[in-house]
């Protein structure tokens, strides 16, 4: 079974060993010499004639890539390029009205009979309805309606109409691209490559071994995505406008070469129309192109590949079984005779040595590469195993890098089964020191700057994960993470009540952390130092919920982390720091007022703002506990009272018990002078963090 990680070496070898020639395929598209004004349903005149034309010159068989709709009685057609031109304007078209005109009558019967086109989109699917608006494109002569023997007319609508349509293999490959033809039997490949074969008198590799969504299919060997016309005989691309004059049409040598015996397909795009386009391993392969390929492309791979039968294929059962128990054996061997580092080097030299072989082995190249790195990898750790413990190293290490919540959640999955990320409802909680730039300077050493932060995250931050279950998304520097997702058991309101009360904790074990600093006698640093820290140091949290996206984040095949990612945690640090301009340690928003209040703390509303990064304004609200003389009820009235007058324009007195706000109110009114609050809004538009 091919894996994942063996579609990239697989793809990567097919793209650098693509197809540079067709044998039995050419190509005509839609051109610049056919002005815009003309559309594909004018155009379909054009391409019949141009069918004519290229039977003439002894095509195999022709193939409209193009999806027919209901015939429409008030369109005019363009039949032809008229001889005579003006310089600096487009060809000029002979026109004839759809009154009674067929587009594709000028066929011939033997043509027909070498003629397909993809299934039309007709309404419903009752062959006799279909075979009755196709007489509209081809005429009763060629394709006769029987009302009596119904089933001819599925025989000839069996003949007419190739599926044109590609598959992804439904299982066991990693299926982003398209690799596969279609090879059932109402399928274009089949259809058009019995009729070449027989008339060249070859036998086509149409033999199957896989399934695309319960259909046989094979590999397609592609070629290198065509967006220029070409007259080159090797993979001829002919633009429609040459075989389309009313009159003067005239068979050179070599368009001879690009059409006889060769099966044609009909485009009704230009080559460079994003409208009908493939993900190939040419886009999406390791130092692809990255260019798209059009359908009729893909379809003439297809054709190619089967004609010449080099599609890419898995070694025999016996090959790939060897390969697989050598690269055993190279990992074994390295393991018990060189040295450590250069037996774990096993898998790297497999994995190139497989690689290679998807290159050089043409068309058997799709070796088992990753399971025979696999192999070297488990001959290489069974023989080191003896030498390293990795039993009780690797607990401790994962219990000192990993929270336990996350160690919990990823141990219950087991064998291929893997944590998906998905969306989730959770509560962010981010706390920085302010002033940090300042602690730093005055540490100096960055020795000291460790010590601080540790010891300041051991006191603070440690009840905060062990007591309310908070799980660490990060530290970084000086500022920590937490968040309380929603998840099995719990509900939204019961995570939003263990971080209100975790974020009321860990503000009281930050100020006596602060309050503490100048008299403790555990640090390293020298006594001067912290009591000059001491003076200005502090800390703000900032807390919202709402809706992130958690799981791993990082490399798939490199280091990850596990997290989460999404708006709240932007948001949070936002509303963390605008603690700095108010006096309060704790910043909510609006949505965890009510279960704040549930708890029976304190909230005072400060301004609704709208934050950076964000356009619709949010209330914000400082927490804390009702002994903090802060939020006493005769305090928080009259700063609701003075604010609301404040906000109306008017300059209202300032209470006398309202001390405690000094900075609130220099805040407002700095923001008031700054032009940043928004009266239609109600709120204040801080653009900076």
């Amino acid at each position: 079974m091919e894996t994942r990680f063996d579609a990239f070496f697989h793809d990567s070898a097919i793209v650098h060993t693509a197809r540079d020639e067709w044998q039995h395929v050419s190509l005509v598209a839609l051109d610049p010499g056919i002005p815009g004004f003309v559309s594909r349903r004018q155009a379909l005149p054009l391409y019949a004639l141009a069918a004519q034309r290229l039977f003439g010159m002894g095509a195999s068989a022709v193939f409209m890539d193009a999806v027919l709709y209901e015939y429409d009685h008030r369109t005019s057609y363009a039949m032809c390029i008229e001889e005579y031109q003006q310089d600096g304007l487009p060809n000029q078209f002979r026109w004839q009205a759809s009154a009674n005109f067929v587009p594709f009558d000028n066929l011939s019967e033997a043509q027909f009979q070498r003629f397909f086109i993809a299934r039309p989109q007709f309404a419903g699917n009752d062959d006799f309805i279909t075979i009755n608006l196709l007489q509209n494109y081809f005429g009763e002569t060629l394709l006769p309606v029987d009302f009596f023997q119904l089933e001819n007319n599925t025989q000839q609508l069996q003949r007419l109409i190739a599926d044109a349509s590609v598959h992804k293999r439904s299982e066991g490959a990693f299926n982003a691209s398209f690799r596969w033809m279609n090879l059932a039997e109402q399928a274009v490949i089949p259809k058009v490559t019995k009729l070449h074969s027989e008339r060249l008198k070859l036998t086509p590799d149409l033999d199957h071994t896989e399934q695309c969504e319960d259909k046989p299919c094979k590999r397609i060997r592609f070629s290198l995505p065509k967006q220029q016309f070409s007259e080159r005989p090797e993979q001829p691309l002919i633009p429609l406008s040459e075989l389309v004059s009313c009159s003067s049409f005239s068979v050179t040598p070599e368009l001879q070469q690009q059409v006889k015996d060769r099966v044609v397909i009909l485009q009704l795009t230009e080559p460079t129309e994003a409208t009908d386009i493939k993900v190939t391993p040419m886009l999406s392969a390791f130092a692809s192109p990255r260019q798209f390929i059009s359908g009729p492309q893909f379809l003439a791979d297809a054709v190619e590949t089967a004609m010449q039968g080099d599609a890419p294929v898995r070694p025999a059962l016996g090959q790939r079984l060897l390969l697989i128990l050598m690269s055993s054996f190279i990992g074994v061997l390295l393991a018990a005779y060189a040295r450590t580092a250069i037996a774990l080097t096993a898998p790297l030299l497999v994995l190139t040595g497989g690689w290679l072989l998807c290159f050089v082995t043409i068309p058997a190249q799709l070796w088992p590469v990753t399971a025979s790195v696999a192999s070297a990898a488990i001959g290489t750790v069974l023989i080191l195993a003896t030498h390293i413990s990795l039993g009780t190293a690797k607990a401790k290490l994962m219990a000192q890098y990993i929270p336990p919540q996350i160690r919990s959640l990823l141990l219950k999955y087991k064998g291929d089964k893997k944590f998906v990320h998905k969306h989730i409802d959770a509560v962010i909680l981010m706390s920085d020191i302010a002033k940090y730039s300042n602690v730093t300077s005055e540490l100096k050493d960055p020795a000291y700057v460790f010590h601080l932060l540790n010891q300041y995250f051991e006191e603070t931050t440690l009840s905060t994960q062990n007591q309310y279950s908070g799980w660490l998304e990060s530290y970084v520097g000086d500022m920590v993470c937490f968040y309380w997702p929603v998840h099995q058991d719990t509900t939204l309101i019961a995570q939003q009540h263990l971080a209100l009360r975790g974020a009321v904790d860990m503000a009281r074990r930050q100020q006596h952390f602060f309050n503490t600093l100048a008299k403790n006698k555990t640090f390293e640093i020298p006594a001067e130092t912290l009591t000059s820290i001491s003076g200005f140091i502090g800390a703000g949290i900032g807390l919202t919920s709402g809706q992130v996206m958690m799981g791993n984040l990082g490399p798939q095949n490199g280091i990850q982390k596990f997290g989460c990612l999404g708006d709240p945690l932007n948001l949070a640090s936002r509303v963390e720091s605008l603690t700095r301009y108010f006096n309060t340690e704790i910043l909510i928003t609006e949505d965890l007022v009510k279960p704040a209040q549930e708890l029976e703390l304190a909230v005072r509303f400060i301004a609704n703002v709208v934050v950076k990064g964000r356009n619709a304004p949010i209330g914000v609200y400082a927490l804390g506990e009702r002994s903090d003389p802060r939020f006493a009820p005769e305090k928080i009235d009259a700063w609701v009272g003075w604010q609301k007058t404040f906000h109306e324009g008017t300059a209202p007195p300032w209470p006398g018990n309202l001390e405690d706000f000094t900075l609130d109110k220099a805040t407002l009114e700095h923001w008031q002078e700054q032009g940043l609050w928004d009266a239609q809004q109600a709120c204040y538009l801080l653009k900076e963090k």
